[in-house]
């Protein structure tokens, strides 16, 4: 078997893959001659790895600089997939390199990440994400990714500007870059998928077992990809990202299974109901490695709620269903959402360089003629590969995904017997990070909804808010999703308004910003259609139950102190939070039916008195807020000689004020 694997020198395997990946007219002359090579061999499983290995060695390097050849990639992976589906010893190969990578137990992400067989495959299904401080560096490394991406896209002469010209069509030689990278990417999640699909069909060798506690490990291994404070997110200098897998590889990971997964977990839990995903599986061997004891439980996280009443009863097997549902909501809490949170700080972090970018590009016709530098380059580099987040196909398996763990949740949260201790073995981020997803999707991306998958959404989000004590941080991410629903309404509603307002000068409109509307003046209700799914928030029943849900949470807000925490600082604190919940409690408040109003009016009277007292304090904080900045305005305009201009730092005095 080695003599022969040494004899097949590229070429000839290049001929053998060639044969492989043909359409199925010469599957035949395949099989024939996986036949004559692996099975009639004297040593069929050692010829079958090395002959993976030599396959999967084909693939791009995920720390090659070098440019895709996609016909060559699509070819070489068809030859694998083959190789899987016409060879038993192939697939058993592969499953079996899978569990030496898992009884291994590497002590890092990064070691993981490459020691595994599959990572040139799986890291190719997010190869356009920079890593952690990309932008900042002087050169490329091979330690590196995302530098595929910014090798093709430094040499287009109008990158980086004409990108950031919203206002025109992407030029093409930036949208050719930009759809080979997403058609590879996609390529790369199918065929990730399949080849996972392959080690859990094929019997013998217990593949299906293997493959959950990969996935398991390699979720353990990145456990703090989730729990980075924002100052680590974007320092590609901290120890901690040199520790643990690379974005590309956790991403591609994430998407394939989720691909391979997720129309079979919708599936069974629309024929099995609540009953189709099983808690207990937390507390197994392999769904503990997803379940950190230290994570904030959905309730109980004190340890007041005991273990279910069939603990004794936890079985040892447990649905593929089941593993799937838990081990895929860790995986993409380590990947998709982590990289949520690295995206918004980047563009917090470098908002006003992009600003300039968006300025430059409109202030000049012809872009290519503008000479910029290596960090604007790497910097819109980076703005590029985190848009690949909001790839359609993508983004509709996650949001489907998100529903249904919410929906299990709900369903689960209004069970019988013993749902308490259920609930408390479950992870809160279980409910939180979808119920932002979803936020995500309802506020910038609401054409991707159905108006079906609003109202379930909205629907999940008050049947929790009401049935559970949840803690004031999971309040409010449920609540932020009837609040983005609102929120795209009034957006617009406000733009509709700002067309019919502005002025036309020489046949043409100008800018929206050129005219200012007051937002809470807006009447969204009479204008509200079959394309605006804010709807669902005020027709559905939703709207009646939500209102004491945030009553409560308004009052809870009061109570709670240190909640301005590094981690979550930038989008929750409760001052933030308040002023959200005033926000969605006008709209409602404001609806013609009244229905909502009445719904208010029924809360005992004591909550009232304690709700209006809350408000009353805000009101009462917020006048001293602004009293303080008036004063420190006075100041500076005092100390300041009239008639004279102000120094750099007055005037960042007074803007800070402001």
């Amino acid at each position: 078997a080695a003599r022969l694997l040494a004899a097949l020198t590229n070429t000839a395997l290049g001929e053998i893959l060639e044969l492989c990946s043909r359409p199925n007219a010469t599957l035949v002359i395949t099989k024939q001659l996986l036949s004559d090579i692996v099975v009639h061999s004297s040593d069929g499983p050692r010829l079958a790895e090395g002959l993976l290995r030599r396959s999967l060695d084909r693939l791009p390097s995920p720390v090659s600089t070098k440019d895709v050849d996609f016909e060559l990639f699509a070819k070489d992976s068809a030859a694998v997939t083959h190789l899987m589906a016409n060879s038993q010893d192939v697939a058993m190969a592969l499953s079996q390199l899978i569990k030496a990578e898992v009884d291994s137990v590497p002590s890092t992400g990064k070691e993981f990440e490459q020691s595994s067989v599959l990572r040139s495959l799986l890291s190719l299904g997010g190869y356009a994400f920079p890593s952690a401080g990309f932008e900042r560096r002087q050169s490329s490394s091979s330690e590196g990714n995302g530098f595929r991406l910014y090798e093709a896209l430094k040499t287009v002469e109008s990158f980086p500007l004409s990108y950031f010209d919203y206002g025109k069509k992407i030029d093409t030689p930036i949208a050719k870059v930009i759809d080979e990278a997403s058609a590879i990417m996609g390529h790369a999640r199918s065929f990730g998928s399949e080849v996972m699909r392959q080690i859990i069909r094929k019997k013998g060798g217990n593949g299906k077992d293997i493959f959950f506690s990969w996935l398991g490990r390699l979720a353990q291994a990145n456990e703090l990809q989730a729990n980075l404070i924002a100052g680590q997110l974007l320092d590609g200098e901290d120890s901690v990202h040199r520790s643990l897998s690379s974005r590309p590889f956790l991403l591609g990971t994430a998407l394939a299974v989720l691909e391979m997964c997720g129309q079979d977990l919708a599936k069974a839990y629309n024929k099995n109901g609540v009953d189709a995903f099983d808690p207990r599986y937390l507390i197994s061997p392999t769904g503990s490695l997803v379940n950190p004891s230290d994570e904030r439980r959905l309730i109980g996280h004190d340890g007041s709620m005991g273990h279910p009443s069939n603990i004794r009863d936890i079985p040892r097997i447990y649905s593929g269903a089941t593993e799937f549902f838990f081990l895929t909501s860790s995986l993409l809490r380590v990947s998709v959402h982590a990289l949520q949170r690295t995206r918004d700080e980047y563009n917090r972090t470098y908002r006003s360089q992009q600003d300039r970018l968006v300025a430059l590009a409109k202030g000049n016709k012809d872009t290519s003629r503008l000479v910029v530098g290596d960090f604007v380059k790497r910097f819109a580099t980076g703005l590029v590969g985190f848009s690949f987040l909001d790839d359609p196909e993508s983004m509709g398996r996650l949001l489907d995904f998100s529903i249904l763990q919410l929906r299990f949740l709900a369903d689960l949260s209004a069970a019988g017997r013993d749902k308490e201790a259920l609930l408390s073995l479950i992870p809160e981020s279980m409910m939180k990070l979808p119920a932002q997803y979803i936020a995500l999707v309802a506020r910038s991306f609401q054409r991707l909804l159905s108006p079906h998958q609003a109202e379930a959404a909205v629907g999940h989000a008050t049947t929790l808010l009401s049935n559970l004590d949840l803690s004031v941080q999971a309040q409010t991410e449920l609540m932020r999703i009837s609040g983005a629903f609102i929120e795209a309404s009034v957006r617009r509603e406000g733009a509709k308004q700002r067309r019919k307002l502005r002025p036309r000068r020489g046949g043409r409109t100008n800018e929206d910003n050129e005219v200012i509307i007051d937002k809470r003046e807006l009447d969204i209700y009479s204008s509200l259609d079959r394309h605006d799914h804010g709807v669902v928030v005020f027709a559905s029943p939703s709207s009646t139950r939500l209102g004491p849900s945030l009553v409560n949470a308004f009052i809870a807000m009061e109570a709670v102190e240190g909640l301005d925490v590094e981690k979550d600082g930038a989008t929750f604190y409760k001052n933030m939070v308040q002023s959200e919940i005033s926000e969605l409690l006008l709209r409602l408040w404001m609806h013609p039916s009244g229905a909502f109003r009445q719904s208010i009016a029924r809360m005992p009277a004591q909550e009232l008195n304690t709700f209006l007292k809350s408000v009353a304090a805000g009101i009462c904080m917020e006048f001293d807020t602004v009293f303080q900045i008036v004063l420190d305005i006075r100041d500076v305009l005092e100390n300041h000689g009239v008639g004279r201009s102000f120094s750099r730092q007055t005037m960042a005095k007074l803007q800070s004020s402001y």
